[in-house]
């Protein structure tokens, strides 16, 4: 879905975006309080994520209300480090349960 939302980005399509922030951020809280046993750093990674995503979807709604420009750039820089951080965590998630949970 990050992926998705950093093509969106490169796209321009604004109106479509906040939808999309919000869609990210419902699994990210279910994935925070999903009675995993979460690390620090993963509540942390988890954390940044959230509010990354709400400073951007911030930034889009600014934007479409004043037709004002965005550094796609930057935003997708943001996401990038996200998604590598939420990697890591999916990863050592799943290398701790049994089967295929995730």
């Amino acid at each position: 879905m990050l992926e998705e939302i950093k093509r969106l980005h490169r796209e321009e399509a604004w109106p479509t975006l906040p939808d999309r922030y919000m869609a990210m951020r419902k699994l990210l809280v279910q994935l925070r309080h999903s009675g995993l046993s979460l690390s620090d750093e993963q509540n942390t990674v988890i954390q940044r994520s959230l509010a990354n995503l709400r400073d951007i979807e911030n930034q889009v709604e600014k934007t479409l209300k004043e037709r004002a420009d965005l550094r796609v750039s930057k935003l997708n820089m943001l996401i990038s480090k996200d998604i590598e951080g939420l990697v890591m965590v999916l990863t050592q998630l799943k290398n701790r349960l049994p089967g295929d949970v995730l």
